[in-house]
């Protein structure tokens, strides 16, 4: 695992600084007019993932002065998802895999909301977050990305749990939890059944016990006697 983007992330966190803010608000240093007629261009990009974070960041410093730029996103912070495994295991805190975007981005604005619409005739971006809005754009950037597909695998969607997100990292882990304090409980052989787990990557499926789990070893299960 990479300690450049564990430290990376690590030094863009800070407590306090995820915002939870619904609303899209503007950037008091890139809050420019809007209306018919208005000199000024906005520049709106969907979806706060490594493309549409990097995509932004970049075009902050390269837009000119009379462009208005803003980042939509469910989100008010990125996630570093290699790292999620981690955060399962109880490796590392979940604030170390996150960065808030507006610490990331100095002259845009954010906008924590989700997409529900996109009018290409009026050119106009329809969101919800604590309420309905709209927002008008001149350029617009899609890098929404994709959802986990349980699909995939026939009975997957029923019986699997998705790694994509940090909530789902720290459900996991509340899941593992609970087995191995089930398994506290259990003789053999409950107990070995407790602590068998599937995991699916790639398209390939494998089961192993806890001796190969991501968790064995960790500070997730070293409290737990074998």
């Amino acid at each position: 695992m990479s300690n450049v983007g564990l430290l990376l992330f690590s030094s863009c966190y800070h407590a306090g600084a995820l915002e939870h803010r619904s609303a899209c608000t503007d950037h008091p240093r890139r809050r420019r007019p809007e209306g018919v007629g208005s000199i000024y261009k906005h520049l709106v990009v969907v979806g706060g993932g490594f493309a549409g974070t990097k995509t932004t960041r970049a075009l902050e410093h390269t837009l000119p002065p009379n462009w208005r730029l803003t980042l939509i996103s469910q989100d008010n912070f990125i996630t570093f998802n290699p790292l999620l495994p981690e955060v399962v295991g109880a490796s590392i805190l979940p604030g170390h895999v996150i960065a808030p975007y507006r610490q990331m981005i100095q002259r845009g604005d954010v906008c924590m909301a989700q997409v529900t619409e996109i009018d290409t005739v009026n050119r106009m971006v329809h969101y919800i977050g604590e309420g309905a809005g709209t927002i008008h754009y001149d350029q617009l950037v899609l890098s929404c990305g994709t959802n986990a597909n349980l699909d995939i695998v026939k009975g997957m969607g029923d019986h699997a749990l998705p790694l994509k997100t940090l909530g789902d990292a720290l459900f996991l882990r509340n899941r593992i939890i609970s087995r191995l304090e089930q398994a506290q409980l259990q003789p053999q052989p409950h107990c070995s059944a407790l602590l068998t787990f599937g995991f699916a990557a790639f398209g390939k499926i494998r089961h192993c016990n806890t001796n190969r789990a991501p968790v064995s070893g960790s500070s997730l299960s070293r409290p737990f006697t074998s």
